[in-house]
């Protein structure tokens, strides 16, 4: 039974900044979803200090609710058992410290706050995503406006304050091994191939059904499309007639199904 929608490595991943969310409600068609346990992710938010120029506190607060009220979209009309919550907010000066890379990111970041980094190392549903502001951004907006590095750091997340509310589920569905469509993602590698780009011990992590896609006149939340459809590619959801996935190259709904399982079972193993 299906039901329209009615509401809206040595691998470095990133998302887009032109990309919208932009499609006909009417036109998008979702499974009915299996009752099942949703495991609870926390997403720590540390914002440059910079931010405060131009927004005041709650702007901010109000921005991390709209970027988790869309996370929780896509997962919902995915079928994904999981829920992204917020874990807080900090702040991080960039004044002395101007990130150039996730990796400079990271290293800054843990000098002010080592306790966040540690905490994401240790519990696997705990991700920490770094803010900076547009003065301190090393982002070129028009080529990307976030990025992680799954094969690196699993739990981290570093994102322009420019960045779009689905920004957020994207980078996050790079930590759990979600990959860019076909095309997409071929035009990236340049004739290379992502086992030869992750390490060894992340060779599983990969697989061949894990991308997004295009259907109708837009795609998946993974993919480059201009256009953004609040789903991850799944054979079982449909877009103005034209099938969102298919199960050899482009399920990413079940890469992330499969991600909250193993996720809920290693939080549990910590009980």
């Amino acid at each position: 039974m299906k039901l329209k929608v009615v509401s809206i490595c040595l691998i470095v991943v990133a998302v887009f900044a032109s990309a919208r969310l932009y499609f006909d409600a009417q036109k998008l068609v979702l499974p009915q979803c299996p009752q099942e346990e949703k495991v609870e992710t926390w997403v720590q938010f540390v914002f440059d200090y910079s931010i405060l120029s131009d927004f005041d506190i709650e702007a901010l607060e109000a921005r991390i609710e709209e970027d988790l009220a869309f996370s929780n979209l896509i997962l919902s009309n995915s079928c994904i058992p999981m829920v992204r919550k917020s874990a807080g907010y900090e702040f991080f000066d960039a004044r002395n410290a101007k990130p150039t890379d996730v990796l400079s990111s990271h290293y800054e970041l843990n000098l002010q706050h080592p306790r966040l980094l540690e905490r994401a190392y240790q519990e696997p549903n705990f991700y920490v995503v770094l803010v900076l502001s547009e003065d301190n951004s090393y982002f070129d907006f028009e080529y990307k406006i976030a990025e992680t590095w799954a094969d690196l750091f699993p739990n981290f997340v570093v994102s322009d304050v420019r960045a779009a509310p689905f920004a957020l589920e994207h980078e996050l569905g790079h930590l759990a091994w979600a990959q860019h469509d076909l095309k997409t993602l071929s035009s990236q590698l340049q004739s290379r191939t992502l086992n030869s780009m992750t390490t060894e011990d992340n060779q599983s992590q990969i697989k061949r059904y894990a991308h997004a896609a295009l259907c109708g006149d837009s795609g998946t939340i993974m993919s480059y499309s201009d256009n953004l459809l609040p789903v991850y590619s799944s054979p079982n959801i449909t877009y103005e007639g034209q099938v969102c996935g298919d199960v050899e190259t482009a399920d990413n709904a079940r890469l992330l199904t499969e991600y909250a399982r193993a996720l809920r079972g290693k939080v549990s193993a910590r009980l």
